[in-house]
């Protein structure tokens, strides 16, 4: 028997993709498997606003709480139909897993057609297969492992339409890029950047204005349909225009609940809602004896110190045992004035500062997403030493080698315009997703 290792073979490569990415993916699901509670993956704050809204849909045709979009949902509802709650998340979780295999292999397609050297394919797809805080996604009841899948899909029918000049890669290229849009509404920017390509392409191409309707047409049809359906409905739910997501609990103080004032002031100086947040102690499920969370200096104002903030963390704690609207309005106003100080005494700080701070927070830790121990690197065994420092090497080998091939491409002036987006893609998911 002859295996035929041809990249166009995808049985071979996406069963090869499965088993690479499994021997990482597997291991942690026993590792952290708990029978008392037996899902396959981790859970946080965030998976409760995109499952439970689904499944209070499905038991009583409320989509409750809906500030997240639901494009999770249909995922989830699908299955839901058959089996019960615990059994449907654990297979979102295998097929995470599954579809993650498969954008692998579309990925390093892609990238191999792209660049018009077949080796390429070999690099990008044992690069992603031995990589592991890429299946890592994969483990979390989150959106972000099907987001990334889907946009590799979307991306390989965008080029397939290049290739060919087919329209229905463009009516796919839009309906996968709508899921994203409906998993992570942050990538509805990716519609800018596409169709900008697109007009591009259309005039060197010299088609005529029937054809370019056409083929937008089918890159926007999807999106069209199901925003115009989301729209309607929230409208009919809220009497507001919400085309997206409800983000009105994250971008405006609530009368009711001092945490988005909190969040919004973090986000004034570059804080982080699950690092610096820690300093206020507001997170039940955190062990605060084993954070030693330190605020810069930097951040405080004529309008308030380290005192003020101290105020501010006991009457959080005060509010956690027994909320009421006197003590919410207490910390809305110390909050609010706090963030106004920022904007109006440090206004670098509250506008491009915070931007730098978040950016070097997300280059030089994210290596260290999937947290190997609570315990500090000086208490680890040699042997997670060893696997720590290798994720971190992987990381920026990955990270800077991307930059720096980038760079390379934009000094040769290259005419590739297909590549030159896709560059375009990779700067923007550094600088704003």
């Amino acid at each position: 028997m002859k295996f035929n290792f041809k990249i166009d073979n995808y049985w071979f490569w996406i069963l090869l993709s499965l088993l690479l990415k499994g021997l990482f993916f597997w291991p942690q699901v026993y590792l952290n498997y708990n029978s008392n509670q037996p899902l396959l993956g981790f859970t946080n704050k965030d998976s409760i606003e995109y499952y439970d809204s689904i499944e209070s849909f499905f038991l009583n045709g409320v989509y409750s709480p809906d500030v997240r979009m639901p494009g999770l949902g249909i995922i989830y509802l699908l299955f839901r139909q058959l089996f019960e709650k615990t059994i449907v998340l654990n297979i979102i979780i295998v097929l995470q897993w599954i579809i993650s295999s498969v954008a692998a292999y579309v990925l390093a397609l892609t990238v191999s057609k792209m660049i018009k050297k077949e080796s390429v394919f070999y690099f990008v797809f044992f690069l992603n297969a031995f990589t592991p805080f890429i299946i890592m996604w994969s483990l979390l009841f989150l959106t972000e492992s099907f987001c990334i899948s889907f946009f590799i899909f979307s991306f390989y029918f965008l080029m397939r339409f290049f290739e060919t000049s087919s329209k229905k890669y463009l009516f796919w290229c839009g309906l996968f890029l709508t899921w994203c849009v409906f998993l992570r509404p942050v990538f509805f920017l990716f519609y800018g950047i596409i169709t900008l390509l697109l007009f591009y392409h259309f005039m060197k191409e010299q088609l005529k204005l029937k054809a370019v309707i056409i083929n937008l047409t089918l890159f926007f049809l999807v999106f069209i349909i199901c925003d115009t359906a989301w729209t309607v409905r929230n409208y009919s739910k809220k009497n507001t225009f919400i085309w997206l997501n409800d983000i009105r609990s994250y971008s405006n103080v609530q009368k009711n609940d001092p945490f988005a004032a909190l969040f919004l002031y973090l986000q004034a100086w570059g804080g982080d809602v699950d690092t610096e947040v820690n300093w206020f102690e507001v997170d039940e499920g955190v062990d605060f004896t084993k954070v030693d969370t330190v605020l810069p200096r930097e951040i405080f104002t004529s309008k308030y110190n380290r005192d003020s903030l101290l105020l501010v963390k006991a009457r959080l704690s005060d509010y956690q045992k027994h909320p009421n609207d006197s003590i919410t309005a207490l910390l809305n106003n110390s909050l609010q004035n706090y963030t106004h100080s920022i904007k109006e005494e440090k206004p670098y700080l509250y506008y491009f500062g915070s931007g730098f701070k978040f950016l070097k927070k997300l280059i030089f830790t994210s290596y260290d997403i999937f947290n190997l121990s609570p315990k500090e690197f000086s208490e680890l065994s040699s042997l997670k030493k060893i696997y720590k420092i290798s994720f971190a090497i992987l990381f920026y080998f990955i990270f800077f080698s991307g930059m720096l091939y980038s760079l390379w491409f934009l000094l040769k002036k290259t005419k590739n315009y297909f590549i030159m987006m896709l560059m375009a893609i990779g700067f923007a998911n550094i600088f704003y997703i």
